[in-house]
């Protein structure tokens, strides 16, 4: 199994924050072979392709997103013209999130979404995000719709999360 930091940065934003993702099509199946695998950006979404010789990766996935979930504790409010609540956001991606609430949402449900104060920026909004799944008082969201300026907002949320991670598992695994 690959480890992360056998990743390759990505080759437009120069970030070292990439995930491997799944082979789409018969091509990709026989690019492996070769060793060369298909990676998406956790900052910028761009979907790239690097040769990385002698690794290969594990077929079984159980979480198939594109993005990693970061664990996050952060105020939201949602709201729609049928519903408007509050909870707590609980891990965020660039593509989507999770929201912990007691306000019963079904899947299907567009809401738009405000997010408080986010690593020490400005509160993000997202216009329209959508329900995938409920349960156990949490919600899945997916984003749909967010403008620009949102957009470079949470990537630097994001960037300064993951970066945070990196440096809290490199002291761990030097104490060790």
């Amino acid at each position: 199994m690959a480890r992360p930091h056998e990743c390759p940065a990505c080759p437009r934003c120069r970030k070292n924050f990439t995930r491997r993702s799944q082979r789409q099509g018969f091509m990709e199946q026989i690019l492996s072979l070769l060793y060369t695998y298909p990676f998406r950006c956790q900052l910028c979404a761009h979907r790239f392709h690097a040769i990385r010789w002698g690794t290969r990766f594990e077929r079984y996935r159980p979480d198939r997103r594109e993005y990693i979930r970061i664990p996050v504790q952060v105020a939201a409010v949602f709201f729609n013209e049928g519903v408007q609540g509050h909870g707590t956001v609980v891990n965020l991606s660039m593509h989507g999130c999770g929201i912990q609430t007691d306000i019963r949402l079904q899947p299907g449900d567009v809401l738009g979404l405000k997010l408080e104060g986010l690593a020490g920026l400005s509160q993000v909004t997202i216009d329209a995000a959508v329900v995938r799944s409920f349960g156990k008082q949490e919600a899945c969201l997916e984003t749909l719709r967010i403008h620009d300026n949102e957009r470079e907002k949470l990537r630097r949320i994001i960037e300064t999360l993951l970066t945070t991670s990196k440096e809290e598992q490199a002291t761990m695994t030097r104490a060790r």
